[in-house]
């Protein structure tokens, strides 16, 4: 058994609009639990991260016009409490209704219930939402039957797929210390463990093939992955993207170029893509 984790460390530096999603990136490669966006000032954006131990962030200093601004040290026993003053409902698109396990459920939305933790994700961040969003209309096009969650994080989206009634929902995530989480939030939401695999690993540890996949990840990840992504849709079906800066946006279109483009939404500096492929 793991020993209890009594301290996290909250990492708060600027960084220019043009470099925000490679800053992310670079934090979560060097073990980020979470990036949060607090202000954004003109074209700088200030961010904070949290991070299990004290970290090196010279990575972040790579970067032309990164600062540091502020490194602290916080105890675990705090976190849920914090969350509690700021974590409160969220409704997107008169669907869906994102909420902690201490407000009740909303009648009439589907209800994903999450329970904060050390920055998995509670929906609030654009990149899920346009997700959801997009969820949302795919769902209203076809059924979902199996579907395949791309770094699930807490589980929002793939909790989503089960409320519109997919068959089977795989919850692919790097981060061995979010299973859990998704498990948790899952059976907070209603679900029992015989609707979700929650799996560890990316892309290239799944065998077999769905009829939708999600992937809330960054551009430059969805690119790389773009290949596995496509061997591992099915005929006829559909992918969701999000987690893309403008920088990638093209890029994608391209990687994506035989499957059919249905839509892109946006949300400030993000993009989310939904893609129908086809053919084989």
């Amino acid at each position: 058994m793991k020993n209890q984790q009594t301290t996290y460390w909250e990492i708060f530096f600027s960084c220019p609009n043009a470099l925000a999603e490679l800053a992310q990136f670079y934090c979560f490669e060097n073990g980020a639990l979470g990036v949060e966006e607090i202000q954004t000032n003109h074209n700088v954006i200030l961010y904070k991260a949290f991070f299990k131990e004290k970290t090196d962030l010279s990575f972040l200093l790579t970067l032309q016009d990164v600062m540091i601004v502020e490194e602290k040290e916080k105890q675990t026993e705090n976190w849920q409490e914090n969350w509690k003053q700021h974590f409160t409902a969220l409704y997107i698109k008169d669907r869906y209704c994102i909420h902690p396990p201490w407000e009740a459920n909303e009648e009439n939305y589907k209800n994903i219930v999450i329970m904060p933790g050390m920055g998995f994700g509670t929906g609030f961040h654009e990149t899920t939402n346009l997700a959801l969003q997009n969820l949302a209309w795919v769902s209203d096009e076809t059924s979902l039957k199996n579907v395949l969650d791309i770094g699930a994080g807490s589980g929002i989206l793939s909790i989503a797929a089960l409320h519109e009634k997919a068959d089977l929902v795989t919850a692919l995530e790097i981060d061995e210390d979010a299973l859990p989480e998704i498990q948790s939030n899952c059976k907070l939401s209603g679900f029992n463990e015989d609707t979700i695999e929650i799996q560890l690993g990316s892309t290239d540890s799944i065998t077999k093939k769905y009829n939708t996949i999600i992937a809330n990840i960054t551009g430059d990840v969805l690119l790389q992955l773009a290949a596995s992504i496509q061997s591992l849709l099915l005929p006829q079906s559909y992918l969701i993207l999000s987690g893309i800066t403008q920088t990638y946006l093209e890029d994608l279109y391209q990687a994506f170029a035989t499957y059919k483009h249905c839509l892109t939404t946006q949300d400030g500096m993000w993009h989310s893509i939904v893609f129908y492929k086809t053919g084989n």
